[in-house]
């Protein structure tokens, strides 16, 4: 529970949430004051965009186990088992009910209908509120956004189906093709951990943003712990990660955000030549992948200062006087830069 608002009012009513709260492994009660104002409500929409995200990522992992390579439903409730054992994917809730639906003997997936309702029927809000928030605050969370967009996609199954008939023969999903099939399963449990990583990455990131401009003073650690047991993004490694990183003087102040950590990029490096081996073959086999490749594009973008936005700050400049900063100059503040260019000088009434 992450309840926000009036300190002393939430101080009153603790004892009574601290008994009915999810307990950690220690029995410890997954309960803390977040901040005041609304800083309790928006920690729980970020809560369920970055479970959007994450549960993208899974099914898209999943359906690259079933429909790319061909695993039984049974094959890969298996996999997901193990995943949820492994060091990286330790008690990841939404891997473990995974494994858990799909290690049946009727399995009621396979006749589940390919679509997700409840943003468009407006009964879940959450989601489409984190993209907005991650929108008008300028915070890229690539991942959130693009699982929300496919959750939206997949809602009007009508639509699609009317769209299948006049793209037929555009593409088919085909087998991925792999050299060792457990060598390349192996590669996807890292794209996955990797991914996962990123999603409370673009959230963390959204909520510190949020959190300076309404001056809440966020104690992130105990966050955390609110997110350790009884949540849906539970994940006990990610969160052992997160709690030095998030304990860091920088989350409270306008410095380097989360991916400028030295151990968090040593585990996303770790971990990216798996994740772009995944993109690679998937794509190749016209698998369905957004989450999972806008991750590897995000953490491409956000980590390098050669993008070609160059050429676009250029056309801004040309159609609209907007200017430019010039290169070697400092990267400078995100503001109008002081240089432009007459891209077409004016030569009177007439370009004759």
């Amino acid at each position: 529970m992450s309840p926000g608002g009036d300190r002393e009012a939430v101080e009153r009513i603790l004892p009574i949430l601290r008994i009915v709260t999810a307990k950690d492994d220690g029995g410890k009660p997954c309960v803390n004051y977040i901040g005041p104002g609304g800083s309790g409500h928006f920690v729980k929409m970020l809560h369920n965009g970055i479970e959007q995200g994450m549960m993208s990522v899974i099914a898209e992992a999943w359906y690259i186990l079933t429909r790319g390579l061909g695993l039984s439903y049974n094959e890969a409730g298996q996999v997901l088992y193990q995943w949820n054992e492994s060091p990286e994917l330790s008690k990841c809730f939404l891997i473990a009910i995974g494994a858990d639906k799909d290690d049946k003997a009727n399995h009621v997936v396979s006749y589940v209908q390919d679509k997700v309702v409840q943003d468009v029927d407006e009964s879940e809000g959450t989601g489409t509120w984190t993209c907005e928030e991650a929108v008008r605050l300028h915070s890229p969370a690539a991942t959130i956004i693009s699982a929300h967009l496919f959750r939206c996609a997949s809602a009007d199954l009508t639509q699609r189906m009317k769209n299948e008939k006049v793209s037929k023969g555009t593409y088919t999903t085909k087998s991925l093709q792999v050299n060792v099939k457990n060598s390349f399963i192996e590669q996807l449990r890292m794209a996955t951990y990797f991914c996962f990583l990123l999603c409370f990455v673009q959230g963390l990131n959204l909520l510190r943003r949020k959190s300076q401009q309404k001056g809440w003073e966020i104690n992130y650690p105990a966050l955390l712990h609110v997110w350790s047991a009884g949540s849906i993004i539970r994940a006990d490694t990610i969160m052992s990660l997160l709690q030095p990183i998030c304990s860091q003087p920088r989350m409270k102040s306008d410095g380097d955000d989360i991916l400028a950590d030295q151990t968090l990029e040593k585990e996303l490096s770790r971990s990216f030549d798996s994740t772009k081996n995944v993109v690679l073959k998937a794509i190749e086999a016209n698998m369905i992948i957004p989450a999972i490749s806008q991750s590897l594009e995000y953490f491409k973008y956000s980590t390098h200062t050669e993008l070609p936005t160059q050429f676009m700050e250029a056309e801004l400049d040309y159609f609209g006087h907007h200017n430019f900063d010039i290169r070697g100059h400092g990267p400078g503040e995100a503001k109008k830069g002081s240089h432009h260019h007459e891209w077409k000088p004016a030569k009177g009434t007439s370009d004759k």
